[in-house]
């Protein structure tokens, strides 16, 4: 991910609690990334705060099971060895749609077989 923001995630988990999704305390996650860069003790742009916010969310959910990695629009993508591991960790644990057999349908799977 981005090494220089390795504490973001906590300090957005102390800042809207473990358990509050971003919608409940009444912040997108781009009014998170501005409160988060002017807390930090060093200058860094929102929109790098904004990326970095987002990677861990998408990291997150792909551990969880609760999302695919679609790796033919990851090739130029500079977390993609991080996706691949998160996906394997939800697998391995048969964590939400690995508890279905084969992981389930994809969504482009899905999209392909019922277009008009």
């Amino acid at each position: 991910m981005y090494p220089e923001l390795r504490g973001i995630a906590e300090t957005a988990k102390q800042l809207i609690g473990v358990t509050s999704p971003l919608t409940e305390v009444g912040m997108t996650v781009t009014e998170l990334a501005a409160v988060l860069a002017d807390s930090l003790e060093f200058k860094i742009k929102p929109d790098v705060v904004n990326k970095a916010l987002v990677v861990s969310v998408q990291e997150e959910m792909l551990k969880a099971g609760m999302a695919y990695h679609y790796k033919q629009y990851s090739g130029n993508c500079h977390n993609r060895d991080v996706f691949d591991t998160a996906e394997d960790i939800g697998r391995s644990q048969k964590l939400g749609v690995w508890q279905l057999p084969g992981g389930g349908e994809r969504p482009w799977d899905y999209r392909k077989q019922n277009q008009s």
